[in-house]
């Protein structure tokens, strides 16, 4: 009787045991989030206030920098230092970088704030993903999961309003400070519940932060590349993708390059899919605003379609079970979930037309294709991994999903710069779509490669 209640209080994951832990870990989730939310919103007034509105896109790169580079530093952390601890110094960083943000005096000084941020938030969310690994098995694994993504769906849908009318009343220094009151409290909570989760101690290595910064490197040559013109060009796109797969290549498991079967195909498949799915759903307003003279709220409903249709496949995934005994279950769903993702994405060329109502519904479908089959390929991955290596996973997969959205979107906007200033500017907008999807595409027909690693193929089904 008491191994049945002890599986009972398990399987909820807000049980006596496990409520305030969830709570905790939901919360910096959902602060981390609002962050993205509130620096998209704010960050216009800042740099106009500033006097250096020519620095904006700047400042999301340095805070691309900082979390590639946290990111990176996190995978060797967590497996030579108690994770909790990695999570405490990460978190750490975050709040001085909004702290230094909001009393930014010059544009310098926000820039040294934005990558404070973006160091600490590498570093909290992977810390947060190893301590999830460790923290919640069986079949409340994949309900976690589920409800991790719906945290960041009130954010993307709310964020915007709440910190735009924070910013016109208050300023865009109080976005900020909103932030980071909130993530205080909830970083406290996560230190005390999680204090004990560390995986076995390993070695602090350096060369994945060394791999990191050529991968940003290239990242950051990618993005200014669409300055230049013809030969230069080309040269800079070229170098700029070497340096990129030069650095993924130590950042990443062996194999994921190569799309190799099992742990390397999943983490492979998160980056491309999660890349071509946030390139597509950052050009989705610019074509509904700019182009079709849409009300940035009426883009913004569009949009947030696609995070109600997310959080509704994390649902669905979460009901996949957990174990072998689900494993092959779950691998064709996420294929299947892969290979609708893709069809419905290229959709999205009826906005041009525009069949708007059509637009929406297959919006909607591949959202929650999304949410299902990108959500699989996480529980998947805490699945397949050695509990040794947890840290290393968590964090390529964090990695792969920045350097597979930085490389998606800076390809579609050197496409989109290069036709829309000449004879061809009425199909630049669609030649960027096309860039998207064509990756979502490459996902879709390399789907059949996530399959059980060949060390755990022999485990049977009932076990």
């Amino acid at each position: 009787m008491a191994a049945s209640d002890e599986q009972g209080r398990a399987a909820s994951l807000w049980a006596s045991g496990n409520a305030l832990t969830t709570i905790s870990l939901l919360s910096v989730y959902f602060c981390l989030a609002t962050s993205e939310a509130a620096m998209t919103t704010a960050m216009p007034m800042a740099v106009q206030a500033l006097g250096a509105p020519e620095s904006y896109g700047f400042t999301f790169s340095a805070f691309i920098a900082g979390s590639l580079v946290g990111m990176a530093l996190a995978g060797t952390a967590t497996e030579r230092f108690p994770v909790v601890r990695v999570f405490a110094v990460g978190i750490s960083l975050f709040g001085v970088g909004l702290a230094l943000s909001a009393a930014a005096p010059a544009i310098a000084h926000l820039m040294y704030g934005r990558a404070l941020q973006g160091l600490g938030a590498g570093l909290a969310q992977v810390s947060t993903f190893v301590i999830v690994g460790l923290r919640y098995g069986g079949p409340i694994r994949p309900r976690m999961m589920a409800a991790i993504a719906t945290t960041y769906v009130i954010p993307s849908a709310v964020g915007p309003l709440a910190i735009g009318t924070i910013t016109e009343w208050l300023g865009w220094r109080a976005s900020f400070l909103c932030v980071l009151a909130a993530t205080v409290p909830a970083a406290i909570l996560v230190v005390l519940r999680c204090r004990f989760a560390s995986l076995e101690p390993g070695h602090l290595r350096l060369m994945p932060v060394l791999a990191a910064l050529v991968a940003l490197a290239g990242v950051l040559l990618l993005d200014q590349a669409k300055a230049f013109d013809g030969t230069l060009l080309v040269a800079a796109t070229f170098l700029a993708l070497a340096l990129v797969g030069a650095g993924a290549r130590f950042l990443l498991p062996r194999g994921t390059l190569r799309i190799g079967r099992g742990v390397p195909a999943v983490i492979a498949l998160r980056g491309v899919l999660f890349g071509a799915f946030i390139g597509l759903e950052i050009w989705l307003p610019y074509e509904l605003v700019r182009e079709q003279g849409w009300s940035l709220v009426s883009a913004g409903l569009y949009v947030g379609i696609g995070g109600i249709g997310w959080a509704l496949g994390a649902q669905i995934q979460s009901r996949l079970g957990s174990g072998p005994q689900s494993w092959r279950r779950r691998i064709i769903v996420t294929r299947i979930c892969i290979i609708i993702l893709a069809a419905m994405m290229a959709t999205q060329f009826l906005l041009l037309v525009p069949m708007v109502p059509l637009a929406g519904i297959c919006w909607f479908i591949a959202s929650t294709a999304a949410g299902t089959g990108l959500g699989s390929l996480t529980v998947l991955l805490f699945e397949f991994a050695d509990m040794s290596e947890l840290g290393r996973y968590s964090s390529s997969m964090k990695l792969a999903e920045s350097l597979g959205t930085a490389t998606v979107t800076s390809a579609a906007s050197i496409v989109f710069a290069l036709l829309t200033t000449g004879a061809l500017r009425e199909i630049s907008m669609a030649s960027a779509f096309a860039v998207c999807v064509a990756v979502a595409a490459f996902g879709a027909f390399m789907s059949p490669r996530i399959s059980v690693p060949p060390r755990l193929s022999q485990i049977p089904e009932g076990s």
